[in-house]
């Protein structure tokens, strides 16, 4: 930004919004989770030598945008600070049938609420999700969420972070194991955008080029999202299927303007692999339990038990969206072969497919969320176990 507003004046803040805003995987010295509104407060508070700069933190994980407005908006209007942050609405894109039109909507009677109980308002724009093949049939909602909430800010004299054209986060390093939240070098990044989008001038840059990242191959990538669908995809899809949220039974973790410490240092994440657990064979590994397994698929030789079908699943992007449709995608994912993947060209390679027993069976097939199969990562397990007496989980 060519002009900075040095004259800024802020003496307390207070952010509203979802799991992005409360910081999640990025871990603070108190041992809550910091995040990108922490940093960006401490970078406001490092600005006032007086050291009375004051921050709230209202968001929580997993709120809705109408859950925000219901339950954060009310208690800006008794804060009344000078500097509020809103950056809400991801969760219900994310939902199967969502109108952006109409959640726009209910943004900007929000925005309306917050104008006239703060001083300045800065709003953030949804992530572009080109470089995420299964999140890419939403790229369109996104587009169309963001082209509102500019004409929004236009409206109502707002600033805007625009996360969309940050390409840092890009980059896999961006993230943090659970694809979905970022890393603590992702948040830093989003905190310098949105100090910059205040037209603040800050030491550091958000698009400043990632280090060079080590080589990996695909075999250590299936390792890598096979782990990660068990530790935290399987989760996600069990919640959903239960109607519960992450961010059941849990509050804002600063609800009040408090005095705000200055920014502290970023410990650089230059090999996002470093944050994996040990590698294991595929086969060797403990089987999904998604459900009662079905028939096992492998070579059936004599004497000998077909690995658990649960070693060979599909798996695509940064975000544990290949569940979105509430498990039906995700099934969708472990049924389609990608051309040119051992599974298409090799007769011999076990698979899971469409004719075996489906996890998800109550729910109607959607595939449409995998829209390049020729990007996905397929796992394949030709390794047999000896045989063995079935055992499976309740």
């Amino acid at each position: 930004m060519a002009d900075y507003q040095e004259t800024l004046d802020l003496s307390s803040y207070a952010a509203l919004g979802d799991s992005f805003t409360e910081g999640l995987n990025d871990p603070g010295p108190d041992g809550q989770f910091a995040g990108w509104a922490d940093r960006l407060a401490g970078m406001l508070a490092a600005r006032r030598p007086e050291h009375d700069f004051r921050y709230a933190n209202l968001a929580v994980r997993g709120r809705l945008l109408d859950q925000i407005v219901a339950e954060q908006v009310p208690k800006v209007r008794q804060l009344r600070p000078d500097l509020v942050t809103l950056c809400a609405g991801g969760n219900d894109i994310l939902r199967p049938g969502s109108d952006p039109d109409l959640i726009a909507e209910h943004f900007e009677s929000a925005v309306l609420e917050l104008r006239e109980s703060a001083g300045t308002v800065l709003i953030c724009t949804g992530f572009d999700t080109r470089t995420v093949p299964v999140l890419r049939h939403l790229r369109g909602k996104i587009a169309t969420y963001n082209a509102h909430l500019r004409a929004i800010a236009d409206r109502n004299g707002l600033a805007v972070a625009d996360l969309w054209s940050l390409r840092a986060v890009h980059d896999r390093r961006a993230w943090s194991d659970d694809r979905l939240h970022l890393s603590p070098e992702g948040h830093q990044r989003v905190a310098l955008l949105a100090a910059r989008s205040l037209g603040l001038a800050v030491d550091g840059d958000p698009e400043a080029a990632w280090p060079p990242a080590p080589f990996t191959t695909a075999a250590d990538q299936r390792r890598e999202n096979l782990q990660w669908a068990r530790t935290f995809l399987l989760p996600w899809v069990g919640r959903r299927l239960r109607g519960e949220s992450s961010g059941d039974h849990v509050e804002a973790k600063r609800p009040e303007l408090l005095p705000s410490d200055p920014p502290r240092p970023v410990r650089p994440v230059p090999n996002f692999r470093s944050h994996t657990a040990p590698r294991r064979p595929v086969c060797e590994r403990t089987p999904l339990r998604a459900a009662p397994p079905p028939r096992g698929c492998g070579p059936q030789t004599p004497g000998e038990t077909p690995a658990s079908p649960y070693s060979t699943i599909s798996s695509t992007g940064m975000f544990p969206a290949v569940a979105l449709e509430y498990g039906q995608t995700w099934w969708a994912c472990l049924t389609s072969s990608s051309p040119g993947s051992p599974a298409s060209s090799s007769g011999s390679s076990t698979r899971m497919t469409a004719d075996r027993p489906k996890p998800f069976s109550s729910l109607p097939m959607v595939t449409s969320a995998v829209t390049d199969t020729s990007e996905m990562s397929t796992f394949d397990c030709r390794a047999t176990t000896p045989s063995a007496p079935a055992k499976h989980a309740a």
